[in-house]
């Protein structure tokens, strides 16, 4: 068991109202232990969330793309050619 970093425990009362507030803020911060958003809150005075989302959106295409790029990458260098896809000789369409 690894020793603790922090060895002075607080402990304080509430009322309905206060524990009613308390869980709202807490529930609302989206943390995920009610210690480290007591130790925010005291700290700093505020918890704030962002909203990664849309960072989360793109490093999943970046994955899509790469994930292409290494498929290709093994195509190539399995065949020792550059020719991705084999395919009968092209159409060549006459003008009308």
């Amino acid at each position: 068991m690894s020793k603790r970093t922090r060895i002075h425990p607080v402990q304080f009362y509430l009322n309905d109202d206060e524990q009613y507030i308390l869980e709202e803020k807490y529930r609302l911060s989206r943390m995920k232990s009610k210690s480290a958003f007591l130790r925010k809150m005291i700290l700093y005075g505020f918890v704030y969330e962002v909203d990664y989302s849309h960072i989360r959106k793109m490093n999943t295409l970046l994955g899509n793309i790469s994930s292409n790029l290494n498929q290709i990458t093994h195509r190539i260098n399995s065949s020792n050619t550059c020719l991705l896809y084999t395919s009968p000789s092209p159409r060549v369409l006459v003008g009308s």
